[in-house]
């Protein structure tokens, strides 16, 4: 199932250009295409890096191929849903606040304080994974054209990925199956969603204003009409990989 570039269009923030009266004669004028508009997000991310207020936490090769392996377990077993076959690249961003996001072509962005105060089992790690790899394989974010400045703050890049409430929903949706057929435990999505509502407060520059009870809410009301048994709002205590361990090691040891 490919999502596509759905609401790129629907939630446009700001015009490509002012339309005239009269005949437009520049001959070698090309519209802005989709693939154009993604290669404008893909570029965020090096501008992103490069901006002053951003530190990473530079991973061992061993917990790169850890991220990749859980990354491919879950595109592996969702092929009708991820059809891309992006490289993935993931950075985890040194900051005392809670976020993630992503951008298109497999960028994946943690915070430290993410992954050390709030993802205690591998599954909520997949949990987070899932949804942005939904995002960044079928493209799923507003259009927003910016003129760069040489940096991108997080705020800033948070606000341009921020999709609206019946997207995130089917998102949630989708994030919860695919958990299911790769395997692992679904219910953590929801154990996932149960966390921000619960430290809303650390949670403030991810959220910024959604109502992440609605979310929950919404979620739960999925699970009982088709049945499944991940409505029991507490994940199964299942043990983590040694590749999740050496990744939390790793973040605590180089963020201290």
């Amino acid at each position: 199932m490919k999502l596509g570039l759905i609401f790129l269009f629907l939630l446009s923030s700001c015009s490509l250009f002012n339309p005239k009266k009269g005949p437009f004669a520049l001959k070698s004028y090309k519209s802005l295409e989709d693939e154009d508009y993604i290669e404008h997000m893909v570029s965020f991310t090096k501008i992103y890096l490069n901006s002053p207020d951003v530190g990473l936490i530079k991973l061992s090769s061993k917990s790169k191929k850890y991220l990749k392996r859980i990354y491919r377990k879950i595109q592996a077993n969702n092929e009708l849903l991820f059809r891309g076959r992006a490289q993935a690249k993931f950075f985890i961003v040194k900051s005392k606040k809670p976020f993630h996001f992503s951008l298109p072509k497999g960028n994946f962005f943690l915070s430290s304080a993410l992954v050390k105060n709030f993802l205690n089992t591998e599954e909520l790690l997949l949990a987070v994974l899932t949804f942005e790899m939904i995002k960044s394989d079928s493209n799923l974010y507003p259009l927003n054209i910016i003129v760069p400045k040489g940096y991108l703050e997080t705020a800033r890049l948070l606000e341009l990925t921020r999709i609206p409430f019946e997207a995130k929903k089917q998102i949630d949706k989708l994030a919860f199956l695919s958990m299911r057929r790769a395997g692992y435990d679904p219910s953590s999505y929801l154990l996932w969603l149960q966390t921000q509502n619960k430290n809303s407060l650390e949670f403030g520059l991810q959220l910024r204003g959604r109502n992440i009870s609605r979310e929950e809410f919404s979620l739960k009301n999925f699970l009982v009409k088709e049945g499944n048994e991940g409505n029991n709002n507490v994940a199964e205590d299942r043990n983590s990989s040694p590749g999740y361990y050496q990744l939390i090691k790793e973040i605590e040891e180089k963020d201290s």
